[in-house]
């Protein structure tokens, strides 16, 4: 909206200028009536201000808030818990007022679920430690926001948790909560999803796909499998539904959380239309196995996955970044602490993954390039998608600005200076000012 205001004034201070030249050339024969002179340059003002809006940019925060710590009477760490906050801009805020109210809401609710698990789980570890003085397990429940779509129909939030309460291992799952941008009303499946039957018949035929990976057996009928109520969660993408499956629901824990993503091309009129968006252009963050789309162009979606991997040299854990397409992998060797994706596609068609490294002391965004084979295209040093300051002068691991639009985005450098990108023709993030 600052970008339109501003278009605007120009062309008022344009239309201005344009008056007194009239009337310092009155009289001259070729020169056109000033009425119509006006006309075309509020066609003009109207045409860029369509421009500008023709891929809404809806600014999106995301945080992982410190819900409990408690410690035994030595110091050592026994339970901790996180919460997601999901935020808009103070701008957005305002233009979004209902959405506003609706994520404030939603915070406080996942707050109050992480002051329940924290009664309980001290509850717990009281008593044990009565039994087992020499008890020092560390238990946890941490959840995280991700955000799958954000712009002025609809925004969708992936929710990932990921808790121990004791036992051979811990316990991840995904959820979802979509909401109406411009109400605030949270958006249920059956008015996302037209056709549940057929929906389901798309899912199951892309688990099968996967049924060895999946450890399904050979007499197994997925589609019966998955039918029921309450049996997956899911968020809404720009033209695409991905549904999360937790461990145990459909297959044995050592085959993880399986998601299948269903879109609106690949399986046409299963998807409302209504929330269909046609925008050429999108960006949305990425979990380990949770999205599909048809990036090399052969109308059938991609598997595209980018997750860190240890492998063993003989001697040492050698971590690396790994990013996937259906089959075929690229592998960096690199030791960092985090690393979160986002998936971008832009108006020319091309589609690329940014990965915000975090090091010990510094980060960078590995930028590529994914079509039928994927390249690394370049490494943006000591930058990453825009934080806040977390109260003590450093940047947080977990507080950032979405990249929702590639066309308008920050990116932040350790100095906390923050500028305006978008994505270039080569694919690179370039200022916008430059």
């Amino acid at each position: 909206m600052k970008r339109i205001f501003t278009l605007f004034m120009c062309f008022l201070m344009a239309l201005t200028f344009t008056a007194c030249d009239d009337y310092s050339n009155a009289g001259v024969a070729d020169e056109k009536p000033k009425e119509e002179n006006n006309i075309e340059q509020q066609e003009d003002i109207v045409e860029i201000a369509e421009e500008a809006e023709e891929y809404p940019t809806l600014r999106v925060r995301t945080d992982e808030i410190k819900a409990c710590e408690y410690k035994s009477d030595s110091g050592k760490l026994l339970y901790h818990s996180t919460y997601p906050e999901v935020t808009l801009s103070d701008e957005d805020a305002l233009k979004y007022p209902e959405l506003s109210k609706a994520l404030r809401e939603f915070v406080e609710e996942e707050k109050e679920t992480a002051v329940r698990g924290e009664a309980e789980a001290k509850a717990i570890i009281d008593e044990t430690i009565e039994n087992y003085p020499e008890y020092d397990m560390e238990l946890y429940d941490t959840k995280v926001a991700r955000i799958r779509r954000g712009d002025d129909t609809v925004l969708s939030i992936q929710l990932y948790y990921n808790g121990y309460s004791g036992g051979a291992h811990g316990f991840y799952s995904n959820g979802g909560v979509t909401f109406d941008t411009k109400t605030g009303e949270k958006i249920s499946f059956s008015n996302v999803v037209v056709n549940k039957s057929a929906f389901l018949d798309a899912v199951a035929e892309k688990l099968d796909e996967r049924r060895e990976e999946l450890c399904f057996g050979e007499s197994t009928n997925i589609r019966e499998l998955i039918d029921g109520e309450n049996m997956f969660e899911w968020t809404l993408e720009n033209d695409s539904v991905t549904v999360y499956f937790a461990p145990y629901v459909i297959a044995p824990f050592a085959a993880g959380a399986p998601s299948v993503t269903i879109s609106a091309t690949e399986y046409p009129g299963l998807i409302n239309e209504k929330y269909i968006s046609h925008s050429e252009c999108f960006a949305m963050e990425l979990f380990t196995d949770t999205f599909a789309y048809d990036v090399t162009g052969d109308g059938v979606a991609d598997r595209i996955m980018v997750y860190d991997w240890w492998d063993y040299d003989g001697e040492n854990e050698v971590q690396s970044l790994k990013v996937m397409v259906n089959e075929k992998e690229y592998s960096d060797k690199l030791s960092f602490e985090d690393a979160e994706a986002t998936f971008v596609k832009t108006a020319d068609g091309k589609f690329y993954i940014y990965v915000d490294v975090t090091y010990e002391n510094s980060g960078d965004i590995l930028c590529f390039e994914l079509s039928e084979c994927i390249k690394k295209i370049d490494v943006l040093e000591d930058l990453f998608i825009r934080r806040d300051d977390t109260g003590d002068g450093s940047p947080g691991p977990n507080r950032r600005w979405v990249i929702t639009n590639p066309e308008s985005f920050f990116l932040e450098d350790y100095e906390q200076n923050n500028y305006e990108y978008r994505v270039g023709k080569n694919g690179i993030p370039e200022r916008k000012d430059k």
